[in-house]
């Protein structure tokens, strides 16, 4: 059974699916990161540019209902 070739072709076929999978998850984690720092940076510029002894907060509650609230927009207008 393990010598023949059909079962070394779907044991690389597995191998590489597996790999294209790991390597997309690993991509998209990437770029979530990169999104989440991009934002840190933009949020301090945007406290330099706004003058020294401003801070700006993020509120979880208040990013989590503007969230809600544009999620409730796209689905009521269909997606678009």
């Amino acid at each position: 059974m393990a010598s023949s070739p059909t079962y070394w072709l779907k044991v690389a076929f597995g191998l590489a699916v597996t790999l294209v999978a790991l390597l997309l998850f690993l991509h998209l984690a990437l770029l979530l990161v990169g999104l989440v720092l991009l934002g840190y940076l933009g949020l301090r510029l945007a406290e330099k540019v706004m003058g020294p002894g401003t801070r700006i907060r993020l509120d979880p509650v208040i990013l989590a209902r503007s969230l809600g609230n544009w999620l409730a927009m796209r689905i009521a207008k269909g997606g678009r």
